[in-house]
């Protein structure tokens, strides 16, 4: 799929976070300045998380939490450079919890990714433009995507 602004992007994160459900993990990945964060806002809006417009990058506190119709957990790896630096985090407790997660930087979970998530992988096309890449792992996930893509046509 194509964001063509920062709008788009944050409307594509709504759309998301309305189907979500307890549970659901979302693993985003790309390079800084891609729109991870813009995505999450959108998901928070589509969470009904009051004033979602304040979600930002917890990169230097690395978890934020958020209330709405589902608590949200939004998890930032940007400053995790070593998959030991995560033992005090304790990914897996969020990840187990009846909430929404999405984490950013995913990638650096390594061997601590759960086997079942959503992948979005963003890709920067242009200045305002971004390419998103969907990658269910899971039945769960599957339907998710199915029920996404149907809701925008």
């Amino acid at each position: 799929m194509i964001s063509n602004s920062v709008k788009e992007t944050q409307m594509m994160g709504t759309r998301l976070g309305q189907l979500l459900m307890p549970g659901d993990i979302i693993a985003l990945n790309g390079d800084l300045g891609s729109g991870k964060t813009t995505f999450t806002k959108g998901i928070a809006a589509g969470l009904d998380v009051k004033d979602p417009e304040y979600v930002n990058s917890p990169s230097f506190i690395i978890v934020k939490e958020y209330n709405g119709r589902l608590r949200l957990y939004h998890l930032d790896l940007y400053r995790i450079e070593d998959i030991s630096d995560m033992e005090y985090l304790r990914p897996q407790e969020y990840m187990t919890a009846e909430a929404v997660v999405v984490v950013e930087w995913a990638k650096r979970l390594g061997p601590l990714m759960p086997a079942e998530l959503l992948q979005i992988d963003i890709d920067i096309l242009g200045k305002h433009k971004r390419g998103f890449g969907f990658r269910p792992h899971g039945r769960r996930y599957e339907t998710l995507v199915s029920r996404y893509i149907e809701q925008k046509v």
